[in-house]
């Protein structure tokens, strides 16, 4: 990906890369600091072109290219981390199995800890006290909180969040 950058645009680019990390000790998760995509992801901008961080900081760590089919996979699990002693390359198959050696995939994942989770224990709590059929029912309640009627529904009979008195 950077191979065909001049050697002062790599430059400005490491300096502008290191700028936004937030380096700590050796073995701790070095933060990206700036623009982040929904999964928490680091993403900077290339040649007007929007990349994952952790590809730029591999690539100008190892000065080795990566490949489209190429995807940096992360020891600490922490999308955040751009420390290059937590990153290694695999194929996304890779990363799929690692996910699932480690139990990451959102099946594993109950409640807030779920990736993909809208509300919090507290407001399933205060959806399942404030439910009344006919009255106070799943469309209303789906309005206010923002999530659909259905998934209010499967909150009421028990169908999700099944792990909360």
């Amino acid at each position: 990906m950077l191979e065909h950058l001049t050697d002062t645009y790599r430059a400005q680019l490491k300096q502008r890369v290191w700028s936004k990390i937030e380096q700590a000790a050796p073995n701790r998760c070095w933060l990206w600091s700036a623009t982040t995509d929904r999964s928490g992801y680091g993403k900077i901008s290339v040649h007007g072109r929007m990349v994952i961080a952790t590809r730029v900081v591999y690539e100008l760590t190892t000065g080795q290219s990566l490949t489209h089919e190429q995807v940096i996979c992360h020891r600490c699990d922490n999308p955040a981390c751009c420390n290059p002693a937590h990153l290694f390359v695999g194929s996304q198959s890779d990363n799929m199995a690692d996910m699932h050696r480690k139990r990451r995939h959102s099946q594993n994942q109950k409640g807030e800890r779920n990736g993909n989770a809208r509300l919090s224990a507290e407001q399933v709590r205060e959806i399942r006290r404030r439910y009344i059929p006919h009255k106070v029912g799943v469309k209303r309640l789906g309005k206010e909180y923002g999530v659909h009627h259905d998934t209010i529904h499967k909150i009421v009979t028990r169908k999700s969040w099944q792990h909360l008195s």
